[in-house]
């Protein structure tokens, strides 16, 4: 299952911090080479401060790494010391489930950081970490920084599957249900919370619509192709039924170039037919503005008044005020 002794395995909080620092240029190499039950020993606790030491050295804040979550394989390697929790993990392991970050330390891989994430978050932070994982960007180690662009570090059919075979383990059905809800393609966390205000459920606040895509790919055609210079569009969330597209319009938008350039992107897919509905920052951090264009996407999908109960309203605020507690 591994190259030498398995000395330490990162996992849990300590996992998702090391997922949102910049990675190497090359990619950690993967284990087990096949399914296999985790064999791991008792954290020494000068591997638990050498691990310490190269996450401070890769970028994490220090007051975050005061306490190391690590999984061992059975009860008795648990240690009780300052600066250390340890979960057990007595499941088979699926293929690839672990990377090696170091000589005998390892880490959670995104999918299985993505399931011990739901035995502790809510099922409203757990859609938000997975849009996070699937997506195009990480967010930042301090509340007062700002998102890191990278590549997608999993995918909601890989969450899919590696939450089907991990069977009864803890936050299965958790992670089940939190996954439905996550879409592959954000760029930004804005974009993020604006896509789950549309798709999570009534009884979470959202409006419920289903068979939204993000990062979609729209494609110039007919006479739509003398109004622009572009040969395709990308769609912040995609409604295919409603030929809707819904953009998150943040302060880059603002600029007069980009202005000129949306108008220009408008009037092409005018004339194929698509209709664009625009999510200004400032009226998603307003309450009845969003509510507006809310209601304007609830329209163009066929969503009448008489199907949102009387405690909408209220959930559909708690939810808003949620995906943007991080900038209010």
């Amino acid at each position: 299952m591994h190259d030498g002794f398995m000395t330490l395995i990162l996992s849990h909080a300590t996992a998702l911090l090391y997922h949102r620092l910049p990675r190497p240029s090359k990619l950690p190499l993967a284990f087990p080479d096949r399914p296999s039950p985790l064999r791991s020993g008792a954290p020494e606790a000068g591997e638990v401060e050498r691990a310490r030491e190269l996450l401070v050295e890769w970028g994490a804040p220090r007051d975050q790494v005061e306490v190391i979550d690590v999984l061992v394989s059975e009860p008795r390697e648990r240690r009780r010391a300052p600066g250390i929790r340890c979960h057990v993990c007595s499941v088979t392991l699926p293929a690839h489930a672990l990377w090696r970050v170091d000589a005998g330390i390892y880490v959670a891989d995104p999918r299985l950081c993505a399931l011990e994430a739901a035995q502790c978050m809510n099922k409203l932070e757990l859609v938000e970490l997975y849009y996070e994982l699937c997506g195009a960007y990480a967010l930042p180690l301090q509340e007062d920084g700002q998102y890191r662009e990278r590549a997608p570090l999993t995918c909601v059919k890989e969450l899919e599957d590696f939450i089907c075979v991990m069977g009864g383990e803890r936050g299965v059905q958790k992670a089940r249900a939190a996954v439905r809800y996550t879409r592959d393609g954000a760029r930004s966390p804005m974009e993020s919370a604006a896509t789950m205000t549309i798709v999570l459920p009534k009884r979470d606040g959202g409006l419920g619509v289903r068979g939204v895509e993000m990062d979609r790919e729209v494609f110039v055609t007919g006479a739509a192709k003398r109004m622009t210079r572009y040969a395709r569009f990308y769609a912040d969330a995609y409604i295919a039924c409603a030929k809707l597209l819904i953009e998150y319009m943040g302060m880059r938008h603002e600029e007069e170039r980009r202005q000129a350039e949306d108008s220009e992107r408008d009037h092409a897919l005018d004339a194929m037919g698509y209709h664009v509905v625009r999510i200004w920052r400032w009226a998603f951090f307003d309450k009845e503005g969003y509510r507006r264009i809310l209601k304007s996407i609830c329209a163009s999908v066929g969503l009448s008044d008489s199907r949102f109960d009387e405690g909408f309203p209220e959930r559909q605020e708690a939810l808003r005020r949620f995906v943007l507690r991080r900038w209010l």
